[in-house]
């Protein structure tokens, strides 16, 4: 979905617990892994270069793709997360019986007929639950509007509370990160050379562009004291 870079905060808590079941993982190789598992091609890659990021430092990341950008009506149709290891994983969300918006714009920019969520999507309760199984404490997105939006109808269409809590990425970021990250996201995307507008995808490169930001700032702080 078409995201700003960087959104105001807010957040989304809750807790439960249930299933999960990737439908893919990233490679932890250089290069690109497909799945064709539902239908599609999902690409995911790992950055050509290697950051200094321990998975500890590093949160988690998450992206949503909708049936439109109607705050209203519009609802969850793909969810990817990307974990602090660079595993990712990606789910097509079957609309619930009460979900009926659409947009062909939407479906010409994400690439997902509708009725390959409803032949190949999982239902909602889950999705919801593989979230809850792979995700605890902050996990951060690039649209928090829409993404807060988006991950509140996919749990209330559960009847579940998330086990984490969304926020944005700019809390993440400290000026000079903020005036870097639109080159930086640029960078990475023709790094991985990655299809946008997928979930997975997208929860990669956001997680990409924020260890580029992170290793460049820390790299113009080190040069200006060592002067």
């Amino acid at each position: 979905m078409i995201h700003p870079d960087v959104v105001q905060h807010n957040r989304v808590c809750g807790a439960s617990q249930a299933h999960r079941l990737p439908i893919v993982t990233a490679s932890r190789q250089h290069g690109f892994a497909s799945n064709h598992r539902d239908g599609y091609t999902l690409q995911t890659a790992q950055l050509l270069t290697e950051l200094p990021m321990t998975h500890a430092s590093t949160p988690a990341f998450i992206d949503f793709e909708a049936s439109s950008l109607d705050l209203i009506a519009s609802y969850p149709i793909e969810v990817g997360v990307c974990l602090p290891d660079g595993a990712v994983y990606s789910w097509l969300i079957r609309p619930h019986v009460l979900w009926h918006d659409w947009s062909e714009s939407a479906e010409a920019i994400h690439g997902i007929p509708r009725q390959a969520l409803m032949e190949k999507g999982h239902a909602v309760h889950q999705v919801a639950g593989y979230l809850n199984d792979l995700l605890s404490g902050q996990v951060f997105c690039d649209a928090w509007t829409f993404d807060s939006f988006w991950l509140h109808r996919l749990f209330r269409a559960a009847d579940m509370q998330p086990a984490f809590q969304l926020e944005s990425i700019s809390l993440l970021l400290n000026p000079s990160q903020v005036r870097h990250w639109t080159p930086a996201r640029q960078k990475v995307i023709a790094e991985l050379g990655l299809p946008v507008h997928r979930a997975a995808n997208d929860a990669r490169i956001l997680q990409a562009t924020w260890q580029l930001v992170t290793t460049a700032d820390q790299d113009r702080s080190g040069s200006v004291q060592g002067r």
